[in-house]
C-alpha cells in the first residue's frame, strides 16, 4: 500500500471510528477489495493486502518515519494513533476477497466486529 492509500485507509477509519476506543479483543476483519476485472491476477497477493489493512488500522511500531505527516489536517490520523484496532494479534478470524468492480475502479471494503 503507497503512502496516499494509507492516508486514504487512516481517513476513512477515523470517520467511521471517530474517538471511539480501537478493539482490542476477539476481532473479526472482513475485506474485500475490488478492481477492474481484468486487474484481478495482477493487483497482488491478497496476503498483502491484509497485512497492509491491519497494520494501518493500528499505530505505527515506534521508529516508523512519520515527516509527511506534520500537517494539523492528518493529526487525527496520525500513524502514532490506533485508530481501530488496538494489536492485530487479537484479529481471531479473517475473511478476504478480490473482486471485480462494477464501475471499473479500485476500492476497499472494511467491516469489523469485537470489543
Amino acid at each position: 500500500m503507497n503512502l496516499d492509500g494509507f492516508i486514504e485507509l487512516r481517513k476513512a477509519a477515523y470517520s467511521q471510528c471517530g474517538s471511539d476506543t480501537p478493539l482490542s479483543e476477539n476481532i473479526r476483519l472482513n475485506v474485500e477489495i475490488y478492481c477492474p476485472l481484468h486487474e484481478l491476477p495482477q493487483i497482488g497477493d491478497l496476503d498483502n493486502f491484509i497485512t497492509g489493512v491491519c497494520d494501518g488500522l493500528m499505530a505505527a511500531a515506534s521508529g516508523t518515519p512519520a515527516e509527511s505527516w506534520d500537517s494539523s489536517e492528518l493529526n487525527p490520523i496520525h500513524p502514532s494513533k490506533p485508530l481501530a484496532i488496538r494489536d492485530d494479534r487479537n484479529v481471531v478470524e479473517i475473511i478476504a476477497r478480490k473482486l471485480p468492480s462494477e464501475n471499473g475502479e479500485r476500492w476497499y471494503r472494511v467491516v469489523l466486529e469485537g470489543a
